[in-house]
């Protein structure tokens, strides 16, 4: 196998043990401190991300006080449309701290806000505009516990190919004490968005207990659609089908912690996901971070800080940023035509790039 040697002049203080920023057009990670549970739409050619919260660092406990929606025409500069409060909802009164994750859907001129209300109540409201006045059209859930079998986790919003919309939510796995497994929900909306056009239907899988286990049903699902393949996912663990209401089946992994969620803008797709925030080191303070989404020829998801990975080097303390030092690295070739990425890891500011080239190795 042939080798690309790539040379870089570059000047450096120190090296770190830490990553700063895959990609090069948007902003570094994480692109939200304090945040979770991101649910990412387009519309009017700019990125919609709605998050959820959190109360502070030093709280036990997950305690979410409000929604909030962001915005971004090139996923470097975030524009806060809306804070969306609580107070809103008529059965979830003041100072509540139930704000848990979210999505949002545009149709009929309208934008609709859908939510879980911690895990008791799956809600929506409804605005003319994104940043618009959200009202609770219907003063009640839109799935509530006599109808949910508790499982009222969680909703993501799809709209399949033919435009019809769907609604998944709730847990996946199994509790002790109970006789049966939990099982995520599927239903298709009517036109008006916020009222069903059938009965929920269970969304089944080839595993035991699905996406949980023997002893816990999870939250956090997400379903998208690319061609012709469905995803069900929940955090890093994605199955998949040909139909919208499974079996899902072929169980694989992103890499990634934490709620999440894919979506494709200006031809490229992206993953966003939540976990732990490293700055303040608690589970229940989260962050917001984003990268590129690759799909492989058999329908495999990949982000780009594993994707084609061909050559990694070390780079040395120069003793000053007037000092540049030659750094080779290796490369291993890949098939076909590729775009490559660089990826720097260490804390502070790392480094001068002064240029780099190519060359072939025999």
């Amino acid at each position: 196998m042939k080798l690309l040697k790539a040379t870089a002049l570059l000047q450096s203080v120190c090296v770190g043990v830490l990553a700063c920023w895959i990609g090069t057009s948007h902003a570094a990670n994480p692109i939200l401190h304090g945040f979770a549970d991101p649910a990412m739409r387009v519309w009017n050619d700019r990125m919609y991300l709605a998050v959820g919260k959190d109360l502070r660092a030093a709280h036990k406990g997950f305690a979410m006080p409000y929604w909030a929606i962001y915005s971004s025409s090139n996923l470097v500069d975030w524009k806060q449309e809306k804070l969306i409060d609580p107070e809103l909802v008529s059965y979830m009164g003041k100072d509540t701290l139930r704000c848990w994750a979210s999505d949002i859907a545009f149709r009929n001129r309208q934008f609709y806000f859908y939510f879980s209300d911690g895990g008791q109540a799956t809600g929506v409201l409804v605005a003319d505009q994104p940043d618009g006045e959200y009202k609770d059209v219907l003063k009640k859930p839109l799935v509530a516990p006599a109808n949910a079998h508790q499982n009222l986790y969680d909703p993501t919003i799809f709209t399949d190919t033919d435009g019809a919309p769907y609604l998944i939510y709730g847990r996946d796995g199994h509790l002790a004490g109970e006789t049966e497994n939990r099982h995520y929900q599927i239903v298709r909306l009517n036109e008006d968005m916020i009222s069903f056009a059938e009965k929920p239907r269970n969304l089944m899988t080839d595993q035991p207990y699905g996406f949980g286990n023997a002893t816990h049903a999870t939250d956090h699902n997400y379903f998208h659609k690319y061609k012709d393949t469905y995803y069900l996912s929940r955090d890093q663990m994605y199955m998949t089908s040909k139909s919208a209401y499974g079996p899902f089946s072929n169980p694989r992994n992103t890499g990634q912690p934490g709620h999440t969620c894919f979506i494709s803008f200006h031809g490229q797709w992206y993953h966003a996901w939540e976990f732990a925030d490293d700055q303040y080191g608690v589970r229940t303070y989260r962050q917001v971070m984003m990268t590129y989404l690759h799909y492989k020829d058999n329908g495999d998801m990949l982000d780009d800080r594993f994707f084609l990975k061909v050559g990694t080097c070390a780079v040395p303390c120069t003793q000053g940023w007037d000092k540049y030092q030659l750094v080779p690295c290796d490369l291993k070739n890949a098939a076909g035509t590729v775009d490559l990425c660089l990826l720097f890891e260490g804390a502070g500011e790392l480094m001068h790039l002064d240029w780099m080239t190519f060359r072939q190795m025999k």
